[in-house]
């Protein structure tokens, strides 16, 4: 019996992953299981390199035309071992009847094209699953392709909106600071005016002043001028009553001196001593009426002190005044009224006055006439006609009195109605100025509340054109996330590409092994013990930049997945 052939070696579990559903993966796994499948007295061809690298070329110009070529190129593969591998059993047989080998090792190669399949058939759904994963996410990047195009036109058509708006809101501005150029033109003139109507005022007012403190002026030289003439008027009325009481005594005593002669000389003393009694009482009231003029004087310069303080206070409540002139011109048209009226009266007293100085002078005339015949021979006599002339003197006075204070009545009665006719002119100056006044507060109003409108109107359109700018901002931030997520894409799609070129390596890699296998087994006929060491020591030193390989490209596989997650998870965050 020759020696049997030495089996191969079992594949390693790492090999076999089938819940990787990564196209790199299966197809290393593929790769690990045509290594088990043929001998190595056997030569298999697999797809020349061009027509690989052209797949590999269209692989990362499209995913989808990637996937079908590497199906179809796996098909075509499969289809060319299961061919080679019906080829070659009869062959394996005759050479297994030629070499002697036994029925298992026929059975282990059946064992070994049967698991083939069934990896083929597992690949085969992998390749079918990732098909749909492919297209689910082809689908989805022409779908999300499709709402940033809609996007785009969506944010064009804002982005002309808002140029649009942008500038109509830039012509509604330049009219509205037009329109506030204008305004503010206006507002100027108008702040001019009543500048000037304020001015207007203040003279008026200084006039109105001087006019008052005239007023307060000729006021005080009425009193001061009427005070006294009062004043001699109650004496007067009491020396007349006096005069009166004494020529009623004197008439009792004529009509006495006619019965009783004898007794003249006594009432001549008596009368003589009541006229010095007279003289005494002439002398006090003279000095009474000194006293009473001092008193007056310095009453006149207590009231010219308190009418300097008044006019300061007046100055200062001058607009208070004004409010009250239209009753204090009332109550001065009273008062001008009651002047008049007491005017009449006094002329009516005065004339009455007149009446009976013409009276007691006809009386005095006939007393003047007995008493020169009665009492001719008596020096007492010459003493009253003395008292008779002054008492003449002083009514000579009280005419001028009389005649200065008709005089002054008409100049202050012509004073009067000049103030008047001031003030009525003055009172409508004040009614046009209130009116003129009325007016600019009105428009004043009117254009407080135009401002009041367009400022409300102007923060509207301010507020409009932030919130056009955030949504612009809002539509670049979508643009710019549309442009990360097609980078990101691309970003994929050239990983794929990538992981699909080094697949393909892999796979020339381990179909360029398996092409050299059967020539070091022909080399290698004489089976020995020591040279089965040394060929399993060289097929594990094969095997070990394989699974190096394949450990760097599960653990690359790996830290991609992880980079991908942590990016999923900072734009969800």
């Amino acid at each position: 019996m020759p020696p049997k052939r030495r089996k191969s070696p079992a594949r390693p579990s790492q090999y076999v992953r089938p819940d990787i559903c990564c196209f790199g993966e299966g197809a290393v796994e593929f790769g690990g299981r045509a290594s088990t499948l043929h001998p190595s007295s056997r030569r298999v061809h697999f797809i020349p390199r061009v027509h690989s690298r052209k797949c590999a070329s269209e692989c990362g110009d499209c995913p989808r035309i990637n996937l079908r070529t590497l199906l179809k190129a796996i098909k075509s593969m499969e289809e060319r071992l299961e061919g080679k591998i019906d080829i070659i059993t009869p062959r394996l047989s005759k050479t297994d009847w030629s070499e002697q080998l036994s029925e298992d090792d026929f059975q282990m190669v059946i064992k070994s094209r049967d698991e083939a399949l069934q990896e083929c058939q597992k690949i085969k759904g992998q390749m079918e699953a990732m098909e749909d994963r492919e297209r689910h996410k082809v689908a989805n990047l022409q779908r999300q392709l499709k709402e940033a195009k809609e996007d785009n036109d969506k944010v064009a058509t804002i982005l002309e909106n808002v140029l649009v708006s942008h500038s109509k809101m830039q012509a509604a501005l330049e009219k509205v600071q037009t329109e506030l150029g204008c305004k503010d033109s206006e507002i100027t003139s108008l702040r001019k005016d009543r500048t000037q109507s304020q001015q207007k005022i203040q003279r008026l007012e200084a006039e109105l002043e001087q006019c008052q403190a005239k007023l307060v002026f000729i006021e005080t030289q009425h009193n001061n001028q009427v005070g006294p003439l009062c004043k001699a008027l109650e004496a007067a009325r009491g020396d007349n009553k006096k005069l009166a009481i004494s020529l009623k005594q004197t008439l009792q005593t004529n009509s006495t001196l006619q019965s009783k002669l004898t007794q003249t000389h006594g009432e001549l003393d008596s009368k003589e001593i009541e006229c010095q009694k007279l003289i005494v009482c002439r002398q006090q009231l003279i000095e009474e009426a000194k006293t009473g003029e001092k008193l007056y004087s310095e009453r006149l310069e207590s009231l010219r002190k308190q009418f300097q303080t008044e006019r300061e206070a007046t100055k200062k409540a001058a607009h208070r005044e004004s409010i009250e002139l239209k009753k204090a011109l009332d109550e001065a048209s009273s008062k001008s009224a009651e002047v008049s009226r007491t005017n009449k009266e006094l002329r009516q007293k005065v004339a009455d006055l007149e009446k009976s100085l013409d009276n007691y002078r006809e009386k005095m005339k006939s007393h003047k006439a007995q008493i020169r015949h009665l009492l001719a021979s008596k020096a007492n006599n010459a003493q009253n006609t003395e008292r008779i002339k002054e008492i003449e003197s002083e009514l000579r006075q009280m005419e001028v009195i009389k005649q200065q204070y008709q005089k002054k009545n008409y100049e202050q009665s012509q004073s009067i109605q000049k103030f008047m006719t001031e003030l009525t002119g003055l009172q409508s100056e004040m009614q046009m100025l209130a009116k003129n006044q009325y007016e600019v507060e009105t428009q004043n109003r009117q254009l407080k509340t135009q401002l009041e409108l367009e400022r409300k109107l102007r923060q509207q359109l301010e507020d409009q054109c932030q919130s056009l700018e955030e949504t612009v901002k809002h539509l670049k931030k979508c643009k710019e996330e549309t442009e990360r997520k097609l980078k990101e894409a691309r970003v994929e799609s050239e990983q794929i590409t990538a992981n699909l070129e080094e697949a393909h390596r892999w796979f020339k890699f381990k179909f360029d092994r398996l092409q050299l296998e059967p020539v070091k087994n022909h080399q290698l006929k004489i089976p020995n013990e020591n040279s089965y060491g040394k060929e399993a020591e060289k097929e594990e030193a094969m095997k070990l930049p394989s699974q190096a390989s394949l450990n760097r490209w599960e653990t690359k596989q790996q830290l991609k997945l992880i980079a991908r997650k942590y990016q999923s998870e900072l734009d969800r965050k």
